[in-house]
């Protein structure tokens, strides 16, 4: 019987275990530090993601959601990142993933910061691994609720770490939890909630 794939860096072609701060002078930002392969693979495990839907990653660091989501599920992704030095060693590792895996679909990459990016009619997903303070993620899902209703369409948003979101979103936004996902680390911190908009 064959093993499972084991996808990680070294298939992928990329590197990225670092752990990047953005440094005293960008508080409202946090450090940026990868999802595990594992509790990726694990999320996959429990989530339904079709290939025909289109993730964006805000705050996607190094890329190794970008990467492992491409190239798991044949999904088109973007990734928001404005930190200087990661964003050299995000071009670094799409351009090194593909030319192992060049007939994947696109990966998009935006400079901006996560306030500044425009949505787009087809994201369907929208991945947040507590990547900066509340009041920046106010504004993105601000954004995210004005691209819905100028192109109405189903949209999920999967937040990793997500309790100090979690207020927010259940009582001042379109969006209501449905479905978490805990990761069996032992921390009761670590656990997705997936959340969706309401049906108007």
């Amino acid at each position: 019987m064959d093993q499972p794939l084991e996808i990680d860096d070294q298939f992928l072609n990329i590197q990225t275990q670092s752990i990047i701060y953005w440094g005293s002078e960008q508080p409202m930002h946090y450090e940026s530090e990868p999802t595990s392969y594992s509790i990726l693979q694990y999320l996959l495990d429990y989530l339904t993601i079709s290939s025909q839907d289109v993730l964006v990653d805000f705050g996607c660091g190094t890329g190794r959601v970008l990467c492992f989501m491409n190239y798991q599920l044949n999904l088109v992704v973007r990734g928001v990142e404005s930190h200087p030095t990661t964003l050299k060693l995000l071009k670094q590792n799409t351009s090194d993933y593909f030319k192992a895996h060049p007939n994947q679909p696109p990966i998009e990459l935006y400079p901006v910061s996560a306030q500044d990016y425009l949505m787009q009619a087809d994201e369907t997903l929208y991945y947040f691994f507590n990547p900066f303070a509340l009041p920046i993620f106010k504004q993105v899902v601000r954004n995210i609720e004005k691209s819905i209703e100028q192109f109405p369409r189903t949209v999920r948003l999967i937040c990793y770490y997500p309790y100090h979101f979690k207020k927010f979103l259940e009582t001042e936004s379109i969006f209501e939890p449905v479905q978490e996902i805990t990761v069996p680390t032992g921390d009761w911190t670590d656990y997705f909630i997936i959340y969706q908009n309401k049906e108007r």
